[in-house]
């Protein structure tokens, strides 16, 4: 029970953090906005750790590699995994909507008014090959420290990790800043997280006091076919690639150390 408590205690305590939230988000409505301003420190600090994360995770993974070849399996690999993740996602997600119908009895003229429109909308007559070097790169490199642009943001740390990588002896004290840069990063993302079950649930309360009344209405089915899919995903999916890559060592492995990338995805 002990070795239990300690390989997913970060995770369970974020667990009764939502539910805790979302209850009392459901309890009392609009009432709950008075702890708004603490999910928003949470989601804050998650949003200014964000880019030195990706970049010195990934530039740091990448650069301290002296095998060019090895290099280039795992690459290969992980956009080899990436690609195929995405098909298994896109396949199970149409199939869920062809079996539940998520959108049948909803206005869709009433959620585009509350949706708003779409920030570059007017891009979507570009052609695919314009797109596409829109997404990956940016035209201005402070550009690529927002949040907004994580794509780029993820060339521009493999382009480092490569550089660095192929640079060999010369950029061996580059390759322990990264290094060093990696830790000190992942402190502090470990110092955040000890806020997550506090943060996450008044930032969760706050969603639920504030939409409750909206979902209680033909939202809600939307509303559980989407979690009720996502959950299946995480927890049922995500696993079987847990134990497909490295059986139960690898299933355990991974439940130890997602909150932090799932927190940061969400």
């Amino acid at each position: 029970m002990k070795d239990f408590w300690k390989n997913y205690r970060s995770t369970l305590l974020i667990l009764v953090g939502l539910i805790l939230g979302g209850t009392a988000g459901a309890v009392w409505g609009t009432k709950v906005d008075v702890v708004k301003p603490l999910g928003d420190l949470f989601l804050n600090l998650m949003y200014m750790i964000l880019i030195p994360l990706v970049f010195f995770s990934i530039s740091s993974s990448i650069g301290s590699m002296t095998e060019v070849k090895r290099l280039g399996k795992i690459l290969s690999a992980t956009l080899g995994v990436f690609l195929g993740t995405a098909l298994v996602s896109a396949i199970l997600g149409y199939i869920c909507v062809l079996v539940f119908k998520p959108i049948q009895g909803i206005d869709m003229s009433s959620v585009k008014n509350m949706m708003g429109t779409v920030k570059g909308a007017s891009s979507s007559s570009s052609s695919p090959l314009a797109q596409i070097v829109a997404t990956f790169t940016v035209d201005d490199f402070s550009k690529v420290l927002s949040k907004s642009n994580m794509l780029s943001l993820i060339v521009v740390s493999v382009l480092v990790g490569i550089a660095t990588s192929a640079s060999g002896k010369a950029a061996e004290p580059f390759t322990k800043v990264l290094a060093a840069g990696n830790v000190v990063t992942m402190r502090i993302v470990k110092y955040i997280m000890y806020y997550a079950p506090i943060g996450l649930g008044c930032f969760f309360a706050t969603v639920i006091g504030n939409l409750g009344a909206e979902m209680v209405g033909s939202y809600l089915r939307t509303l559980v076919i989407y979690i009720g899919y996502t959950a299946f995903y995480f927890f049922i999916v995500m696993s079987c690639y847990a134990y497909i890559a490295g059986g139960r060592l690898g299933f355990r492995k991974l439940w130890q150390n997602i909150s932090i990338p799932a927190i940061t995805a969400v």
